[in-house]
């Protein structure tokens, strides 16, 4: 008979308190799950963490787990039942441990245990998230190797690295002349400037059909910055284009774009000058909603609403209406502005400025 190791026997006592605490008549895997949460520091349980790679916010499941318990009158310990999942998640874990010819068992293979008892609460519950206990079996038998690199590619190393390999930093290239000329658009990039100046909603977005020129606005200012024409508020920003393309790319298992946005935003945190321009902004605002992970319109709300990063968008008018206009939430840290086609004259006007910059490519 397989024994409990130290971890498990910790886990099987902090359940037991975490049912007295929130006044249950019963002790389930909602609170081994508590009590997981709770130990998630401990190198033995860090397999909790695993789910942080997924998307998973653990404080936030801890809320809901106490938030929908029942209380009841006072119990004593020893009057304390287990539930039916409580039981079948250790005799599966029994078994995890006898596939891995260990002599006891193990956290990862009571939380593999967990996961594995069918209609049980945690199988119900991550669920909403897309993991389940194949998920957990697949990165588990991977090998430590195999989840080394898992984790390099969900969650690349932070700060000025990651900027480095995720964003293009548009005042480097109009310092070096990489920029096309931005001719017109005056009052859109005045616009800006006076929504980043804001102390409150200061998050521009820029709205209009593809091909407008939704970005030249953006790198127009970008000039204007390197040149020192701009309020002293924002004559230090530096305005940082999330290259999206490489932001997806690799992330093959559910949950690691999440994960890498939420370097992005931990990175941008420390670069306090910067300002992320994300172009095409409903794809990062409706990525996780529809495969059941986090929803990073989400994650986007408590930094903004803090002013911990400051953002410009770009989208069109139906993408608008789509994620952000039905989100009040959303709406209220973003002030959206519109861009309009350019007329006939203002196009030969920009037709004109560029003749010089093509002539040079073209020799």
């Amino acid at each position: 008979m397989n024994q409990y190791s130290e971890t498990v026997k910790r886990i099987i006592k902090l359940a037991y308190d975490e049912a007295m605490r929130l006044g249950s008549v019963f002790v389930g895997q909602q609170h081994l799950l508590l009590a997981f949460i709770k130990n998630r520091r401990d190198y033995s349980t860090s397999g909790i963490r695993i789910l942080e790679q997924f998307g998973v916010d653990l404080n936030e499941v801890k809320k809901y787990i106490e938030n929908s318990q029942r209380k009841s009158t006072l119990v004593r310990r020893v009057d304390l039942k287990e539930s039916e999942d409580y039981k079948r998640s250790f005799i599966l874990a029994g078994k995890e441990a006898e596939e891995d010819h260990t002599r006891g068992i193990y956290g990862i293979h009571l939380l593999l245990g967990m996961f594995n008892v069918k209609g049980g609460f945690v199988e119900q519950f991550f669920m909403n998230y897309g993991i389940n206990y194949e998920t957990l079996k697949r990165l588990k038998n991977a090998g430590k190797n195999e989840l080394r690199q898992y984790k390099e590619e969900s969650i690349p190393e932070g700060g000025e690295k990651f900027l480095e390999k995720f964003t293009r930093d548009l005042n480097q290239l109009a310092k070096e002349g990489k920029l096309d000329p931005v001719i017109g658009r005056e009052d859109e990039i005045e616009r800006v400037i006076q929504i980043l100046a804001r102390r409150k909603k200061n998050n521009p977005v820029l709205v209009g059909e593809p091909g407008v020129g939704k970005t030249a606005i953006v790198e127009g200012l970008a000039q204007r910055i390197v040149e020192g024409i701009v309020p002293g508020k924002i004559k230090d920003k530096v305005i940082l284009q999330l290259d999206l393309t490489s932001l997806i790319a690799g992330t093959k298992y559910r949950g690691q774009f999440e994960g890498r946005m939420k370097v992005l935003f931990e990175a941008l945190k420390e670069k306090e000058n910067a300002i992320v321009f994300i172009d095409e902004l409903h794809t990062i605002l409706g990525a996780g909603a529809a495969e059941g992970s986090l929803d990073v319109a989400n994650m986007i709300k408590p930094p903004l609403t803090r002013g911990e990063i400051q953002m410009i968008g770009a989208t069109t008018y139906e993408e608008y209406r789509k994620y952000i206009e039905k989100d009040g939430a959303l709406e209220r840290r973003f002030q959206s502005i519109s861009v309009e086609e350019t007329t006939i004259e203002e196009t030969y006007d920009i037709l004109k400025g560029l003749q010089s910059k093509y002539e040079e490519f073209h020799n």
